[in-house]
This record gives structure tokens, sequence and C-alpha cells, in this order.
């Protein structure tokens, strides 16, 4: 992709694009550039992506350690997830779907070495970072223009949180059986998936995840019992079981969950008093 290209995607997404200069003597940029030509030989181009470990932000960190730069390793009071979170405040369906997928893994707490899987972080260390007793940065520059949007957009305020919010004090009094058999379909087959994810996937991240306690495929299990059936019974009580099992990991911080869960739990919670009062 061309330069001009990439600007201007994200000048139109909103995002900024700064230039560091970095002070590097002639025989440290051979063997930069040496290692990025190795790096895109055929046979090098592809690697093992991993979110935290390694992505497109943490290879250029890696890049530099192997040229003398030494990264601070100081450790973090906050987790991978709160680092996540905090740069996803205006993107709240993206930051729940991100809190979904990825397990208690990213609820360790990170250090400012690890923390350069964001790119924000990245930067912030190469500005502090020196080589050879010099500042690695020369001097940076902002490529382009982005407005600093005062206004939320509808996506924000339209948030999960409200949008669930809504749905359970509209189940509260009006649940009909297609609604319901709706909800039971839809967190079935996400926990279907996220067992999937759990146990085939080679991405750690995605392990361990326990939104599954409440986002469970057993709730397809409903389907065929639907019908006045005892096993039905077993079911919901197992299910609202692991329903306030989800808040007590939550409290005891074994895994933090995304806050618009919230109405979702009191959701299911209605679900599985329908199904044991039938």
């Amino acid at each position: 992709q061309k330069t001009k290209d990439f600007l201007e995607q994200y000048t139109r997404q909103d995002r900024l694009v700064i230039e560091q200069k970095l002070n590097l003597s002639e025989k440290q940029k051979i063997q930069f550039i040496t290692r990025l030509n190795f790096l895109y030989r055929p046979e090098n181009r592809q690697y093992y992506y991993s979110f935290l470990k390694k992505n497109c932000s943490t290879e250029i960190r890696d890049l530099l350690s192997e040229i003398g730069v030494n990264f601070p390793k100081e450790n973090l009071e906050v987790s991978y997830r709160q680092l996540i979170n905090y740069h996803l405040a205006d993107h709240l369906w993206l930051r729940f779907g991100i809190n979904l997928l990825l397990g208690k893994s990213i609820d360790q707490n990170s250090n400012k070495f690890e923390s350069t899987f964001l790119p924000v972080y990245l930067k912030e260390e190469i500005s502090d970072s020196q080589l050879n007793g010099r500042p690695l940065v020369k001097w940076e520059q902002t490529l382009n223009r982005v407005e600093n949007k005062q206004k939320r957009s509808l996506q924000y305020w339209l948030s999960p949180i409200l949008i669930f919010s809504l749905l359970f004090l509209l189940f509260l009094f009006w649940f009909p059986r297609p609604a319901q058999i709706a909800v039971i379909v839809l967190i079935g087959g996400v926990g279907l998936v996220l067992s999937l994810m759990w146990f085939f996937s080679d991405h750690l991240e995605v392990r361990n995840n326990l939104n599954i306690l409440w986002c469970n495929p057993l709730y397809l299990l409903y389907l065929p019992l639907m019908i006045k059936n005892k096993s039905r019974i077993l079911l919901a009580f197992l299910l609202m079981t692991l329903l306030f099992s989800t808040i007590f990991i939550w409290l005891l911080g074994l895994q933090l969950f995304d806050i618009a869960i919230i109405p979702i739990l009191l959701i299911l919670v209605i679900v599985n008093y329908i199904q044991i009062r039938k």
C-alpha cells in the first residue's frame, strides 16, 4: 500500500499518523534493513500471529531490540485488558466483542515492554529510549490532520449496555416464546463458538475464557426440552448456578468481564426462571 493511500485511509478513520526519525548509525541502519530483507523473504513472510506477543507492533520492537535498544521492563499496575479497554472507550461494541472473545490470560498485569503490543505505547517507549547514549528519536512529525471530535458518535450512544438494558426491561414485562428461542439460540450459538475457540484454537488469548460460564452452549439443549420435562428444570438450575458463578469470579478478579454483560445476565435469569416455572 502506498503511503499516500495509507494516510488517506487513516485520515478518513480519524486516526493520527506520527512519523519518528530514528537516530541510527550507518552500521545500525544496514543491520536493520538487512533484517527486514531477511524477514521479507517468501519463506519468512508468514509468522504465527499472537494478539499480545507477536503482532505488527511487537515486530518493530523486536527489530529495534536486535540492534541494541533496551526497552524497560518495569511492571505496570494494569492488565492487558485494561490497556485495551482504555483505548476503546469510544468504541463500546468493539470493546464488548474483544472482552467476549479473549480469556483470562489478558487479565494478567503487563509491563512496559509487553505494553508495546499496542502501537501507542510502542511510540511512547521509542520516544523515551536511548541507543549508545543518544536519544533513539532524532525528530518526529505528524503526517496527517484529524478532527478532534467533541460529539460522541451514534454507535457510542447506542452502546451495548444501553441496548441490552432496554431488552431486559422489555423482557421483564413481555417475553414471548419466539424471543425466548432467539435468546437461547444466540447465547448457545455464541457459547459453542467460544468453546471451539477454547479447545481448538492455537491462540492462547482465546483459551480459558470464563465468559463460557454465562454464554454457555448448554442453552441449546433447551430447544429439544422446551416441552414440560424434568431434565429441563435440572438444566435451568445448572445454568442459573453458572450465572451466579460468573458474578463470583468477576468479584474475585479471576477474569474481568465487560460491564455490558450485566443486563444479559439478568435476561438469562428470566430465561432460566421461565423454564423452571413451566
